[in-house]
């Protein structure tokens, strides 16, 4: 039986529980060295008393030399701490990034032509980290001016602290009478205590404490799960409404409706984001604030973090849409489309924005995508599809009418079925796509925008009338009315 390979996180346990247990093995090692410091105090206390046969002796000298290893293991391990404090990482800020100019909305439909549009890189230097709050480093720069300065004393000194070590020395032989060579093993205890100590505070300091600083930052970096949570929500929610307005009948772009979540991330600044999804959810939220170029400039972030995320490329085409840069709105979702060839939802959105690029690149290009949305269940039955195919084929009409009579009216064979069927899928006059119909074949009389006039071309055309407003309110079933 073959187990499963461990994964990053059980890889990452098991590194650490083996350092861990390299680290308990010095520990019991220095352990055992101060044992023996130890057993050596009380030998040389146990010798000198048998010189008085005097318990207070024995005392004495164990206390002396007790507090003399104490005080030199504490220096020690004082410099060791200082010397193996660890520098943290320092975090450069988030790089500038230099926005592309939003270009004018130009308008959209059949006819029109695209808006200029910017194809200026955006630097792709986004700062994957950007804290709240940052640790305190007083104690590390303290750290390393200190140390600097004991070993610049040192060296220079060197002959100054030999000389007093020795007069100290010559002091704790005078404060034990009757200890024969108190004045080297004061020394030596020095020499041992200090050594050990800082050995064992420095390998604490560096390994431990590390540990320990490491964990303190994860807290610190890890999200809240509320926080995580109301990320996926904002970036689930849709930035382009692409369904007929329910109003006016327009077919023009509109914003989502607004999450739920959307105000936590409208009250941060940008420079407060860690990740390509906090990106893209702070960008979400600003774009169906309308803040559009804000966005923009979020979800280039979001890119140069994920780059092979097709997500973001949908909400970048989302934004683009807005701004009216059909063309890059384009690009972005073909580009998303390689890794998403069937994605119903997707191929929606890029059917809707080619009606809005130049024809004859819009017709040609939107009706092989509801060509493709067709041949799916989730499309063949979508009255938004046969909506958006018969916007298509009529501006192919306009484009042909005056160029190939051939195609002219293959053109308006195929807008009259694709009208058949929004009637058939949507029976209620009152419904969006009916509604929308109305207004690409008779725009001033339904209040629509002049953009969406893809179905004008048909306009006092009997059997058009007929179907899409043959039943409309206010027209009678057969013909205008007088």
């Amino acid at each position: 039986m073959v187990l499963p390979a461990a994964g990053p996180a059980q890889k990452g346990t098991s590194q650490r529980e083996t350092f861990v247990r390299q680290l308990a093995t010095i520990e019991r090692l220095t352990l055992q060295f101060f044992g023996m410091l130890l057993v050596l105090i009380f030998l040389y206390a146990m010798a000198t008393a048998i010189h008085t046969w005097l318990l207070a002796d024995f005392f004495h000298t164990t206390g002396m030399l007790l507090a003399l290893s104490l005080a030199a293991a504490g220096a020690g391990g004082f410099l060791g701490f200082l010397f193996g404090i660890p520098r943290a990482l320092q975090r450069s800020p988030p790089a500038p990034v230099t926005a592309p100019p939003q270009p004018a909305n130009t308008g959209a439909g059949g006819g029109n032509a695209d808006p200029n549009t910017d194809h200026s890189a955006v630097s792709a230097r986004a700062a994957a980290s950007s804290r709240l709050y940052g640790s305190n480093t007083n104690l590390e720069d303290i750290s390393d001016w200190v140390t600097k300065i004991i070993v610049g004393l040192g060296l220079v000194q060197a002959g100054t602290i030999y000389s007093k070590m020795w007069n100290a020395a010559a002091r704790f032989k005078e404060a034990m009478p009757g200890a024969t060579g108190a004045d080297v093993l004061f020394l030596l205890m020095c020499v041992a205590g200090g050594i050990g100590g800082f050995l064992f505070f420095y390998l604490e300091t560096r390994t431990r404490i590390v540990l320990l600083f490491a964990d303190a930052e994860s807290v610190a970096d890890a999200p809240d799960r509320s926080d995580a949570e109301a990320v996926i929500r904002v970036n689930e929610a849709p930035i382009l409404n692409i369904s007929p307005a329910e109003g006016a009948g327009a077919r023009l772009p509109r914003v989502a409706p607004a999450s739920k979540e959307d105000p936590k991330f409208l009250n941060i600044t940008i420079d407060k984001l860690k990740d390509a999804d906090q990106f893209a959810a702070w960008a979400s939220a600003q774009a169906r604030a309308g803040n559009l170029q804000a966005a923009n400039t979020a979800l280039q972030q979001a890119i140069a973090l994920k780059p092979h995320d097709k997500d973001l490329l949908v909400k970048l085409a989302e934004t683009q849409a807005l701004q009216g840069r059909w063309s890059d709105a384009a690009r972005a979702l073909t580009e998303a489309e390689q890794d998403k060839k069937d994605d119903p939802e997707l191929l929606r959105r890029d059917l809707f924005v080619s009606l809005y690029l130049r024809p004859p690149d819009s017709f040609n290009r939107a009706i092989q995508i509801a060509a493709r949305l067709l041949a799916l269940p989730s499309g063949m039955n979508d009255p938004r599809v046969y909506l958006w195919l018969a916007a298509a084929q009529g501006q192919r009409a306009a484009y042909y009418k005056e160029r190939d009579h051939d195609e002219y009216d293959e053109a308006y064979a195929d807008a009259l079925n694709a009208v058949r069927k929004v009637v058939e899928l949507e029976p209620d006059p009152a419904g969006s796509c009916r509604r929308a119909l109305r207004g690409m074949l008779d725009p001033a009389r339904e209040g629509t925008p002049a953009e969406d006039n893809d179905l004008e071309i048909f306009k006092g055309d009997p059997e058009f009338e007929k179907l899409i407003l043959g039943s409309a309110p206010g027209r009678s079933e057969t013909g205008p009315p007088p």
